[in-house]
């Protein structure tokens, strides 16, 4: 499956980016350093961009070479070029979501593979009914209102439009207020704090592991184990007369700061299967005023290591 874009005005030819080039902007430290070399491959083709686009195209560069981007980053990147790509060049911008892999590759014309960009994560395949039959269970010997309070500060929240903000306590009359706003029922509520805190995540994981024959968990699973930032996200709001709940867990090696500590990780990553370089799981709930749950999306996806730009 190849994603295409609307047709821009002007155009990018990828391919003209040489090795050297790309070299140099995969090693820049910061989006400004690289402005003299994409702009010198610019200058060669300034027929292609309008002066809005030049400058967009090169932090597009930086964002989908760096290595301190993060695949979330990138494939950001790698869509808004192929958004700005002619039609002639946008079939060098390949994606797909098949054979338990979402892969997204920028071939270039160059001697050099390594001048293509090539992300690659692996779709966990994830119980979708173990973890609404444990959503839907007896979760009262949980503590989940203590959890939700503990991750409120910590998280980032979106509740009926408004951002939380400020400190645990304001955190947690904002969530009330907002609650309140959408006309909550009492299910609806209990619904909403049972889902609106980490341990959503630990129920995905744990239904992504096989089962043995007496119905219990078995195996390990792979783990991103960076020492970086790790973004937490949960969006509730009242779509159509249901409440939704949009719960996102991501974490990538790229987010270290330390260059050293960096590598060290990536390399213990392409050693070992027990280790991911990035993860990322989304999960998006339905809740109904009676408190009744239903997954309506739910993904796992994990880059191990084993591709990279």
């Amino acid at each position: 499956m190849t994603v295409t874009n609307a047709l821009s005005a002007h155009t990018f030819n990828p391919s003209l980016v040489s090795s050297q080039e790309l070299a140099t902007v995969k090693n820049a430290s910061s989006r400004d350093e690289i402005g003299s070399v994409v702009t010198r491959i610019l200058d060669k083709v300034s027929d292609w961009f309008c002066g809005t686009q030049r400058a967009e195209v090169k932090k597009q560069l930086f964002d989908m070479y760096s290595p301190t981007s993060t695949d979330q980053v990138k494939i950001t990147a790698f869509l808004a070029l192929q958004a700005m790509a002619g039609e002639g060049y946008k079939d060098k911008f390949q994606s797909s979501r098949e054979d338990g892999q979402e892969r997204y590759t920028l071939q270039l014309d160059s001697a050099v593979p390594e001048d293509s960009f090539c992300l690659s994560r692996e779709i966990i395949y994830c119980d979708k009914g173990r973890v609404l039959a444990e959503l839907r269970g007896d979760r009262k010997d949980e503590a989940l209102q203590p959890q939700l309070e503990k991750d409120i500060a910590r998280g980032s929240y979106l509740v009926n439009g408004c951002a939380l903000e400020g400190n645990k306590e304001a955190r947690l009359a904002q969530f009330e207020d907002a609650l309140n706003a959408m006309h909550c029922t009492p299910q609806e509520r209990k619904a909403i704090v049972e889902l609106s805190n980490q341990s959503i995540f630990g129920i995905i994981m744990e239904a992504s592991l096989p089962l043995d024959s007496a119905g219990q968990v078995t195996g390990i699973l792979a783990l991103c184990q960076s020492t970086g930032e790790s973004k937490v996200e949960f969006r509730i709001s009242r779509e159509d007369g249901v409440i939704r709940v949009h719960a996102l867990s991501y974490k990538d090696v790229a987010t270290m700061q330390d260059k050293d500590d960096r590598n060290s990780m990536l390399e213990a990553v392409r050693e070992s299967p027990l280790m991911q370089k990035s993860s990322e799981i989304s999960i998006d709930v339905a809740v109904s005023a009676q408190g009744h749950m239903n997954v309506l999306a739910l993904d796992f996806l994990a880059n191990n290591g084993k591709i990279t730009a």
